[in-house]
């Protein structure tokens, strides 16, 4: 296994034995942010296993017993009010600057029903510090966090959702955490991440849940940290409940990971937010007011819009759950929870479970079953997400419609999340405003026939240009070629080739396929590797054999492929990546068979994508929300094309109306790439509105006259 990993979600990379902080030496800060806005790590803790952060050397147990030796220790002791103030424990906690796990002193402060309260010995920040006069955590603020939690947050998630799993300490780093009540450890902590080090930070972390801590202890854990208590918890401060939501929040993660750890992160912090709702602290309102003023975020996609607009990411996953609760029900939410299956797959299974029918009375007159899965009326993913982003443009306008949220008033900012590019993410929006007008002809929109492959031309100091294949996580780029191999006894396959792989983590293979693309065969040589490290990304594992590691400059590779003598076959190759950090990648060129070239590899203009192969087209939801002068019940008219294949006359006809009516005062066309699940694409599209030709309705009106005047 090579030391060379380390995930880029962190937020430093750490080198063994040499972890950089910020010095204390470092001039006293004048000032600080007295307002920095939430940040959740909570994706990337769920991410990391206990054999990984060992693995990358990011574990310091400095001083405790090695795991499993508590057991022998024989300590079986509950804690009890009469420990409070005396007894100090080292608890595992998480440095999010450096990216360590490890052992900080907190002192027992509050005992309950289901949860314990520690509170670390050290609250202060470095020295000269002006926050550190906000770090105190009071007596009565700790039994109004442990009353918050027995009183409302255990007991309404865990008959909401499900009770944790039982742990008692037996298996943790330390003999301390054993305990027979199996209570829930609270660790107030001043958690250290950017804003510790620098005051002047745009946002910090008020909480996390870390399975990987809990592993570690063997007790169900959850951390909050201690910055200004006094305007950040209760219903009259400046930011009403916020450490108590904070709370609500980590806890359905914690239950989440006990009933379904693999759950995709837009249900699972869907969830988490609406536990918040549910327990009583109100919506995520920071979360749903960014989403509203940054509406083009993908809902499956977490991160798509890049870290800076995260909060968007929330905004629609809670408002996606708070849609889901109000139409479907508190029943629909539960078995969402315990569905075994992921994302969109979970979503169907539920719907296809309680068969709901599309049978509403809409605004938009659409009762037909264009673009339905089935074809038989059933509601899918897509109707409920076209349905969830409608309903969110027209709950200001109470119309009275089926378009609508009951648990929450919206005011989304169209204008502001109009963007100059015409671009749309998988399962997001792209908004565009249209102004009516009796000239327009017609409206033409073109979109992709198929995604593009992802990998693209590069320039090489030594071969010129060549074929790139491309970076990120989670990357699984296809560049592929048909072959005729009909009329070959003995094939040979050839290319030159240069890469430097993560070594064991990600790999570039090469396959065949004799199934148009459906299924693929991975190639080997003497060059190719199969040595994945265990918590190698399942996708890697399951194709290999490949390359990874660095070839030290430009070789040659062969392939035999008398195998497939004789038949038409699809090569590929397929450059995978796990989930974080990425070395400079694969370097292509000058394929060749049996000693002829058949491709410089200098374009890709040769080579498919897996969708060109397959024939996925890329299926745009349209939908266009037209805004009436007048007010009232009748004031917008929906009109939605589920699948721009399959367009009903009538919705043409209707929409021609509207692009021309002189009672609408403003149009909204919304444009969705309905990907198939797990494409982590966006794709573009083209749309003009077209004017009548002047001349052309000259021409037309002095022929309507002349007819008039010549009967």
């Amino acid at each position: 296994m090579t030391g060379r990993k380390v995930v880029s979600l962190f937020t430093s990379i750490i080198l063994a034995g040499s972890i950089a902080v910020p010095s204390s030496a470092i001039a006293a800060p004048a000032s600080y942010n007295p307002n920095p806005t939430v940040l959740d790590i909570g994706p990337k803790l769920r991410s990391e296993t206990v054999e990984q952060i060992k693995a990358e050397n990011r574990l310091d147990l400095s001083g405790a017993e090695a795991i499993g030796s508590s057991a022998e220790a024989g300590s079986t002791a509950t804690v009890t009010p009469d420990d409070v103030g005396n007894k100090v424990v080292r608890w595992v906690t998480h440095d999010d600057y450096t990216g360590r796990y490890l052992l900080t002193s907190f002192t027992l402060r509050a005992v309950g029903k289901y949860g314990e309260v520690w509170v670390a010995n050290n609250l202060n920040y470095p020295s000269g510090d002006p926050r550190n006069s906000l770090t105190a955590i009071t007596d009565a603020q700790v039994q109004y966090l442990m009353s918050e939690f027995d009183t409302k947050i255990y007991e309404k998630e865990v008959s909401f959702f499900a009770p944790p799993a039982e742990r008692k300490g037996e298996h943790g780093v330390l003999p301390d955490y054993m305990d027979e009540s199996g209570r829930v450890v609270i660790l107030i902590d001043n958690i250290k991440d950017q804003s510790y080090y620098n005051p002047d930070y745009p946002s910090y972390i008020a909480g996390y849940f870390s399975p990987t801590i809990s592993e570690l202890s063997d007790r169900n854990v959850m951390t909050v940290d201690n910055f200004d208590w006094l305007n950040r918890t209760g219903p009259t401060a400046p930011r009403p409940f916020l450490y108590e939501g904070v709370f609500a929040h980590e806890f359905q993660h914690l239950l989440h990971s006990d009933t379904d750890s693999g759950e995709e992160n837009f249900i699972n912090e869907g969830l988490s937010d609406f536990a918040q709702y549910l327990v009583g602290y109100g919506h995520s309102q920071g979360h749903v007011d960014f989403f509203m003023n940054h509406l083009r975020n993908s809902l499956t996609l977490w991160g798509d819009q890049t870290d800076l607009q995260i909060l968007a990411d929330y905004g629609n996953a809670y408002l996606f759950q708070l849609y889901l609760y109000d139409r479907f029900g508190e029943a629909f939410i539960r078995d969402e929870f315990h569905d075994q299956l992921h994302g969109i797959s979970s979503i169907n299974d539920l719907l296809g479970k309680v068969n709901i029918k599309d049978n509403r009375n809409d605004d938009d007159d659409e009762g037909d079953d264009e673009g339905d899965d089935d074809g038989d009326g059933r509601l899918t993913f897509n109707e409920v997400y076209a349905d969830f982003m409608t309903s969110i443009m027209l709950d200001t306008q109470k119309t009275g419609g089926s378009y609508k949220f009951d648990s929450i008033d919206l005011a989304p900012n169209v204008d502001g999340s109009v963007l100059p590019d015409i671009v749309s993410p998988a399962w997001g929006t792209d908004f565009k405003v249209i102004v009516p007008d009796k000239k327009i002809d017609h409206l033409y929109f073109k979109g992709l026939d198929f995604l593009r492959t992802n990998w693209t031309s590069a320039t090489d100091p030594v071969k010129g240009e060549v074929l790139w294949g491309n970076t990120g996580d989670l990357a699984d780029n296809f560049l592929i070629k048909e072959l005729n191999l009909t009329g070959q006894t003995a094939p040979i396959l050839s290319f030159d080739t240069s890469y430097n792989i993560e070594e064991q983590w990600d790999f570039g293979v090469v396959q065949v396929s004799t199934d148009n693309g459906k299924t693929w065969t991975s190639l080997s040589n003497a060059n190719t590797r199969s040595d994945v490290v265990d918590l190698g990304y399942p996708k890697v594992k399951e194709n290999l054999p490949g390359f990874t590691g660095s070839s030290n400059g430009w070789k040659t590779e062969t392939f035999d492929l008398t195998a497939y003598a004789g038949q038409k076959v699809l090569l590929g190759f397929r450059y995978l990546t796990d989930w974080g950090f990425t070395e400079s990648g694969w370097y292509l060129s000058n394929l060749k068979l049996n000693d002829a070239t058949i491709d410089p590899m200098t374009t890709t203009s040769g080579f498919m994508s897996l969708e060109q192969a397959t024939g996925q087209y890329v299926n745009y939801q349209v939908q266009f929300i037209g805004y009436k002068k007048s007010k009232g019940n009748d004031n917008v008219k929906v009109i939605r094309f589920r699948n721009l294949l399959n367009m009903s006359e009538d919705k043409l006809i209707d929409l021609g109306k509207m692009l021309r009516g002189s009672e609408y005062e403003r149009i909204v066309m919304m444009t969705t790439y309905a990907a198939p699940e797990g494409t982590n694409a966006s794709v573009s599209y083209e749309y003009e509105v077209v004017m009548k030709n002047k001349d052309r309705e000259d021409r037309q009106n002095e022929k309507e006259n002349y007819k008039r005047s010549h009967p």
